[in-house]
């Protein structure tokens, strides 16, 4: 059995989300009025008691709203929800409801406190958190949506809204990859610019039957050059020499080029990354960066990313973690639009043109999005 004190505002979001990522193990929850929050005598604290009863499994009762409990005053009734066998040991249970109840209370702590938002938006407030979104674009999404709210609305569709109308501002019209143009990838190591560069050859290739070259300035990566000779001996396309990207432009082909990792440290003896980069020309440079990097770490590296001047972004590894908070993070910092994203690993698959209200969604339930 698990016991904590939350502040009334808090225990509502609290229960919402325990009910809805533990109701289907037969969570049984009672919560108790257990007097005032020191410095505030108007703000009542919610005492909530959470344990697992696998035999109270297929007894549903009828739940209360918080709200009717703050207004009444009086001792709820106790909550079940109805499922089938439980998947999980109680002791994996009890874990996670501990995990769970721990994350709300570490949410008071934060820039958002239920004393400074609509109790109604916290949920998705801490759900943004729990994505990786940083505090400061979270915080902003909720006073947005906090001014967006009128009688009758439900906070939900509100925040929803606004977080997605906020992403589709911030990505990319169709790009024209028209004869003669020349697309460079960067990316630091790892962030999968080699696989998206033989994502997009492939789709420009089989699918707009365009003519495509290729080419590397990697000389770091051990075997970066037989890679991206494998794919071009795939596709059947040219594989350029370094020493000749700059020198000439074929006005018949589009020129994809793979790029050495970014220094995001870089020393006094690194050769000018910019510069190398710049020195092709590029009509194009996309940014390549991973959602499985916490989005803090990305905002670290902003200035050196800028300082390359890139005029895309490119999301990868969508497939390997449920929180893409990472995407706000690159989108606000370096305010340039996101263009692509790729959810498969290695050259299969396809580049995909962002979605939007499907990124909101995400980042408004990672948890539930997560295949457990």
């Amino acid at each position: 059995m698990i016991i904590k004190s939350f502040t009334a505002a808090t225990a509502a979001a609290a229960l919402k989300l325990i009910r809805e990522e533990m109701g289907s193990d037969a969570v049984i929850l009672r919560t108790r009025l257990s007097g005032t929050e020191p410095g505030n005598p108007a703000g009542k604290r919610v005492e909530v008691t959470a344990c697992i009863d696998e035999a109270a499994a297929r007894k549903p009762v009828a739940a209360r709203s918080m709200a009717e409990i703050v207004a009444d005053n009086d001792e709820p009734p106790v909550v079940t929800t109805q499922s089938a066998a439980p998947r999980r040991t109680t002791a994996d249970l009890g874990s996670r409801l501990d995990k769970t109840l721990n994350f709300m209370l570490q949410a008071q702590r934060s820039p958002v406190t239920p004393y400074d938002c609509d109790p109604g938006l916290l949920p998705a407030f801490l759900e943004l958190v729990d994505a990786d979104v940083p505090l400061d674009i979270a915080r902003q999404y909720v006073m947005d949506a906090e001014r967006q709210l009128s009688t009758g609305a439900v906070p939900a569709d509100v925040i929803r809204r606004v977080v997605g109308d906020d992403l589709r501002a911030g990505i990319a019209s169709d790009i024209d990859f028209r004869p003669g143009l020349t697309v460079a990838f960067v990316g630091s190591s790892g962030s999968g610019k080699t696989s998206a560069l033989a994502k997009l050859a492939a789709d420009l290739t089989v699918t707009m039957r365009k003519k495509v070259k290729l080419a590397s300035l990697d000389d770091r990566k051990i075997s970066a050059y037989e890679e991206i000779g494998g794919y071009a001996d795939i596709l059947e396309i040219p594989l350029e020499a370094a020493g000749r990207i700059s020198s000439r432009r074929d006005d018949d082909a589009v020129l994809l080029v793979d790029t050495p990792s970014i220094p995001l440290s870089p020393s006094a003896s690194e050769p000018d990354f910019a510069q190398m980069v710049h020195h092709l020309h590029p009509d194009v440079i996309f940014l390549v960066f991973s959602v499985a990097t916490r989005a803090n770490d990305l905002i670290d590296a902003v200035t050196t990313f800028d300082s390359i001047r890139p005029t895309h972004l490119l999301a990868s590894h969508l497939d390997e973690v449920a929180r893409w908070g990472g995407i706000t993070a690159m989108t606000k910092y370096l305010d340039i639009p996101l263009a692509y994203i790729t959810d498969a690993p290695g050259g299969v698959g396809r580049l995909h043109i962002p979605d939007p209200g499907l990124i909101a969604a995400r980042l408004l339930n990672s948890r539930g999005g997560q295949n457990e």
